[in-house]
C-alpha cells in the first residue's frame, strides 16, 4: 500500500509543477534587539487540488528521489529572487532572504551558473541572498561542495548550515566550511 501511495504522490508531484500548485511563503526574520524586520526565509508549499495540503517533509524527499527537485528548486530560486527584487523596488527592503537549496540541486554542475543568471536577470545584489544547505550535502564530495560554497561567498551571498547537529555534524568539517550562519 505504501508503494502505491508513493507512486500516486509521485504523479501528483509532476502535476503540481504543471498546474502551478506550488507556492512560496516567506517567514519573517525579526531582530529581537530592536523588533525590526531583517529578512525572511523562503519556504515552499504545495496545495494539491485533489490531495489538499502536502507537507514539505513528504514531497521534498520524493522530489529529490525522482529528480523533480531540480525544476522545483530552480523555480523556487527564480520566484524568490523575483520577489526580493519586487520588495526592494516597492518597499526599499534591505533585508536578507534565505533559500533552502537541496543537496541534489547544489550538486548540479550548472547550479552556480543558473543562480548567477537569475540574479543578473532581476538585477539583485547577491549580498541580499542567503543559501541554506543541510549537513547531508557533505556526505559524498566535500571538496566540490566547499568549492561551490566559497564561490557563493566570494560573490557576496551568505551561506547557512540548516538543521545543524541533526545529521553528520563534525566540528572538524565545520572548520572547513565557508559559513555565515549555523541554524
Amino acid at each position: 500500500d505504501s508503494i502505491i501511495s508513493t507512486l500516486r504522490l509521485s504523479r501528483h508531484v509532476v502535476k503540481s509543477i504543471e498546474n502551478k500548485e506550488l507556492f512560496v511563503v516567506y517567514q519573517p526574520k525579526v531582530s529581537i534587539k530592536d523588533n525590526v524586520l531583517v529578512g525572511a526565509e523562503a519556504l515552499i508549499r504545495w496545495e494539491d487540488s485533489e490531495l489538499g495540503n502536502i507537507p514539505p517533509s513528504v514531497f521534498i524527499p520524493l522530489a529529490e528521489e525522482t529528480g523533480l527537485i531540480l525544476p522545483i528548486g530552480n523555480w523556487v530560486l527564480e520566484s524568490t529572487i523575483r520577489t526580493l527584487k519586487n520588495w526592494q523596488d516597492k518597499f526599499n527592503f534591505k533585508g536578507i532572504v534565505s533559500i533552502n537549496v537541496s543537496p541534489v540541486q547544489l550538486k548540479q554542475e550548472n547550479f552556480l551558473e543558473n543562480l548567477f543568471a537569475i540574479l543578473e536577470k532581476y538585477k539583485v545584489d547577491p549580498n541580499y541572498l542567503e543559501i541554506e544547505i543541510t549537513e547531508g550535502i557533505m556526505i559524498n564530495n566535500m571538496r566540490a561542495t566547499i568549492d561551490k560554497l566559497q564561490v557563493l561567498r566570494s560573490m557576496g551571498l551568505k551561506v547557512s548550515l540548516d538543521d545543524f547537529g541533526t545529521g553528520y555534524s563534525s566540528l572538524s568539517y565545520l572548520q572547513k566550511l565557508p559559513l555565515n550562519t549555523l541554524k
